[in-house]
């Protein structure tokens, strides 16, 4: 499986904002061999690569988290959060830079699910140009 090329002019940009959807392009092989992997190995693997996947040497990184939830095509909960980390044994050692928080208690209070062990969830909203929820909705 594989995807058609497509290039797109700058000026072809004209609202600052760029939607790309990808459109499958079959791809002919000629034979593909398919063999179940021992779990063993695969571990054995990740053991391996340690130093190559996890830094040993200190660093900072900035990151930006948004989780929201909705039920019934509406806002119920918003979370968004920017911070900055360093990698350290540090508890600490992540701080948060700016964030917001806002829910609808009155329509997430049904979604209770002691069952479940919380909050029971209907369906995300698309992340594609998301609005946020405005303040009077909340």
């Amino acid at each position: 499986m594989g995807y058609e090329q497509r290039k797109i002019a700058l000026p072809e940009i004209t609202d600052g904002y760029l939607s790309i959807a990808l459109r499958p392009q079959p791809l002919q092989l000629q034979e593909m061999v398919v063999k179940p992997l021992d779990p063993l190995d695969i571990v054995g693997l990740s053991l391996d690569r340690i130093p190559e996947n996890y830094l040993s040497i200190p660093y900072k990184a900035r990151g930006f988290q948004r989780e929201y939830v909705t039920a019934n095509e509406q806002f119920i909960q918003l979370m968004e959060v920017t911070f900055l980390t360093q990698a350290t044994r540090d508890p600490g050692a992540t701080r948060v830079l700016d964030a917001r928080y806002l829910e609808n208690k009155r329509e997430k209070a049904p979604l209770w699910d002691p069952s479940r062990g919380g909050f029971y969830t209907f369906g995300w909203t698309k992340a594609l140009k998301i609005e946020s929820p405005s303040q009077s909705t909340f």
